[in-house]
């Protein structure tokens, strides 16, 4: 009977930390930025500029913009993975953010994928962002 007892405690003890592990995983899905007014547009002579807000909403050490131009058929004309960058941000305080790139001789953008990431060593995979958007020009 004791055996018992101590076998039923050992598995409940079990099923509850399987509980917590399931509950505290780390696929958060709270936003960590506030991205508003982003807006990709033609200025001329083969530039486009990217313009957005940025409101972090926690301190970061690092936060990057990176950017991927597309043409009108999808295939990427450009990649750039650190188009904007600042260090030691604080959280509800906004941040101007803007990139120019010349596309002289490289094709016409139809759209471009903005992502933010709080790491220098992201790779520019889309599971490493943490905010990611398409934007049409």
């Amino acid at each position: 009977m004791h055996k018992k007892l101590i076998g039923g405690v050992v598995v409940l003890i079990v099923l509850l930390l399987v509980i917590v592990a399931a509950n505290s995983g780390s696929s958060s899905t709270e936003p960590v930025l506030n991205v508003s007014n982003i807006k990709a547009s033609n200025v001329g002579y083969g530039m486009y500029e990217i313009r957005t807000n940025v409101t972090p909403l926690k301190d970061f050490d690092y936060l990057e913009m990176a950017t991927t131009y597309y043409d009108k058929n999808g295939s990427v004309i450009d990649k750039n993975s650190s188009a904007w960058n600042i260090n030691h941000t604080k959280a509800n305080h906004v941040l101007k953010v803007s990139n120019m790139k010349s596309f002289y001789k490289k094709g016409k953008p139809a759209k471009v994928e903005v992502q933010f990431f709080d790491s220098p060593h992201h790779g520019g995979g889309k599971s490493s962002a943490i905010y990611c958007r398409n934007v049409t020009l």
